[in-house]
């Protein structure tokens, strides 16, 4: 019997996101090293880890749950704040970018009010509650991904320079 994943059921634009076991698949819509790639592989890294989280909730691990969930919370934050510091300030000067920039941004922060109120749900073995924010998890996170791996990350690859690419995927930590 196959599990189901917390972020099945999401719909695109294409129609429904694949599954690869990892997480959700998709083509990249730009070849080589780039920004859309880079950030794309993060974000897959992220559903995997969720994945992986709620595995262990399902087969009764609560230590190792709330390891992986406190792992999980760190790397958010840090994968976030590369967003908003490095790729959407890219779009500050474009009104209609903007506002889809501002969107995204209240979205970081339900996904992270989401993943502390899954690590204090874990803490206080709170099925309930952890069931609760698994489904705002879920409903947020995958369309927020899409939206930023099928929009605005191609749009920033296709904006800048091979020089100003080099330059931003070294300040997200890995140069082309």
């Amino acid at each position: 019997m196959r599990r189901a994943l917390w972020y099945e059921g999401c719909l695109t634009r294409r129609g429904r996101c694949a599954q690869d076991g990892a997480g959700m698949s998709w083509q990249s819509t730009t070849g080589g090293a780039n920004i859309t790639e880079r950030l794309t592989a993060t974000h897959r890294e992220l559903r995997a880890g969720y994945d992986r989280l709620f595995g262990l909730v399902e087969r009764f691990r609560p230590r190792e749950a709330r390891l992986a969930s406190a792992e999980l919370k760190t790397r958010l934050a840090m994968h976030q704040r590369l967003e908003e510091v490095v790729v959407y300030p890219l779009f500050d000067g474009a009104p209609s970018i903007r506002r889809a920039t501002a969107t995204m941004r209240h979205e970081h922060r339900l996904l992270l009010e989401a993943a502390e109120a899954i690590d204090e749900a874990l803490a206080q073995g709170d099925d309930e509650a952890l069931a609760q924010w698994r489904g705002r998890l879920a409903a947020v996170m995958p369309e927020h991904h899409l939206k930023e791996e099928l929009l605005l990350f191609p749009r920033v690859d296709a904006l800048l320079s091979d020089a100003e690419r080099y330059h931003v995927l070294e300040r997200l930590g890995e140069p082309a």
